[in-house]
């Protein structure tokens, strides 16, 4: 403990007993409310990852929204069935005996009092870490409804992936684009047109004509064939949306870095997630008798 901290202690006129009932709440949503804007920032440069890596847009519905639904929903649950039912309950004893002096606002034993939390800040603060590291693995699993609606979101929100017919002896592999042709093939009319080409030969009923008799202005010159204009106004058939493995394998490296960043943030002395609040959660644990 601190020096500054064990005289600013020392000097609160307090009796301590047992952290309960408002004591418990009141410490549960303080360390939520701690946690809340680093949380928020670590969630708001994870939706920018994720629409960057699946083109999602700025514009769009954030699809980690799940997430941080899930993570806000359970975290005020967590945290207090993690510091209080878990690490700092019970009676304060050693070996089945009261220490002399308990309750007192600096107690070296793991119990349920306020001074056990003062004398134990430390472990305190990497409880509630692991708590709130163990809340985000539990919802990025690929099993967790906020992973599978994350997926679902992608596959509805994002660009849906271009089918690629078979290699084309006329169109080559780019049949969006003009392919160089042989004066044999140049003359190919649509019953002349091989088996291999025939992937981009399709009739548009609106229209009543075979595509192919219309091309772009200045797409074909000599020895090209253009690309139908009308083949670009109906690319979604060329199109299917994202497998679901694709997506969830993609979406498990963006989602794990979520872990990275906390650890990150906080570091193994808990510097920013715990530690620099010490006096102000000392004082606040002091004030329950």
């Amino acid at each position: 403990m601190r020096a500054s901290s064990v005289i600013a202690l020392f000097a609160l006129p307090v009796i301590v007993s047992a952290c309960e009932g408002e004591c418990i709440t009141g410490t549960t949503t303080k360390i939520v409310g701690k946690y809340h804007p680093l949380s928020l920032s670590i969630l708001g440069t994870t939706d920018l990852a994720l629409r960057a890596e699946f083109g999602l847009g700025h514009d769009g519905p954030s699809c980690l929204e799940p997430l941080q639904r899930a993570y806000e929903n359970d975290r005020y649950n967590e945290f207090q069935t993690g510091l209080f039912q878990c690490l700092f309950h019970g009676k304060c004893l050693r070996d089945g005996v009261e220490p002399e002096g308990c309750p007192k606002p600096d107690c070296d034993v793991i119990c349920g009092t306020p001074g056990s939390m003062v004398h134990f800040y430390d472990r305190f603060c990497a409880k509630a870490f692991d708590v709130n590291l163990a809340l985000f693995t539990r919802h990025i699993h690929p099993d967790s409804p906020a992973h599978q609606e994350i997926v679902k979101c992608i596959q509805e929100h994002g660009p849906r992936q271009e089918y690629t017919p078979a290699p084309s002896r006329v169109y080559g592999n780019a049949p969006f684009s003009p392919a160089s042709v042989n004066d044999h093939d140049r003359h190919l009319t649509h019953s002349g047109l091989e088996a291999s080409s025939i992937d981009h030969v399709f009739a548009d009923s609106s229209l009543g004509t075979p595509l192919l008799s219309g091309t772009e202005p200045g797409a074909a010159g000599p020895g090209a064939l253009g690309i139908p204009i009308q083949i670009r106004g109906l690319t979604s058939l060329f199109r299917r949306p994202r497998e679901v493995s694709d997506v969830s394998t993609r979406l498990d490296v963006v989602l794990g870095n979520i872990l990275t960043a906390w650890r990150h943030h906080c570091g193994d002395n808990l510097e920013d997630c715990g530690l620099n609040w010490e006096s102000e959660f000392k004082a606040y644990f002091l004030k329950f008798p």
